[in-house]
């Protein structure tokens, strides 16, 4: 049998079943039994979510952080993300690594150019075994998270984080 489907078309067909996958297992914690409840953050965080092609993943990730008690806005390019953080004034910044007009790493060697050490600049990507930790900080990332995000691990990095910004 013969494929004729291009590898770049299957490469995004591929990811959008994934993103599905992660739609339906979020949606299955949201059954009575498996409940994920909202943790309210002990210190409220202003969160920038740079993310442009699963906008389910994003409202998600949004209501996730809302849900939790921090602020968050949302950027669906890159030029947008480095426009709305002038703004905005966030504490985390979480960037896709594949962003249009400006990707991820450009928009965080940019952001921190402009706010220096003072920003947690978070990459996100599908590409786990591509991007490391040591390609995050070379990119000017603080951290790396792989999607599906593990929301306990979100939790405690963010958790982690204002303890540092309330000083402890």
């Amino acid at each position: 049998m013969v494929n004729l489907i291009p590898p770049a078309y299957q490469e995004h067909r591929d990811r959008r079943h994934r993103a599905r996958e992660n739609s339906r297992l979020v949606s299955a914690n949201r059954a009575p039994n498996n409940v994920v409840p909202a943790m309210m953050a002990e210190r409220p965080l202003r969160i920038l979510v740079g993310v442009d092609d699963e906008h389910g993943f994003c409202e998600l990730l949004i209501g996730l952080l809302t849900a939790d008690g921090h602020t968050a806005a949302r950027a669906v390019d890159g030029r947008t993300a480095l426009d709305t953080a002038a703004s905005f004034l966030p504490d985390v910044v979480m960037l896709d690594l594949g962003m249009p007009r400006m990707n991820g790493s450009a928009v965080a060697r940019s952001l921190r150019q402009r706010h220096d050490a003072g920003l947690i600049l978070v990459a996100l990507s599908w590409e786990s075994e591509q991007f490391d930790l040591a390609r995050a900080a070379e990119s000017a990332f603080d951290h790396y998270f792989a999607r599906p995000i593990e929301v306990t691990s979100l939790r405690a990095f963010l958790a982690a984080i204002g303890e540092v910004l309330d000083g402890g």
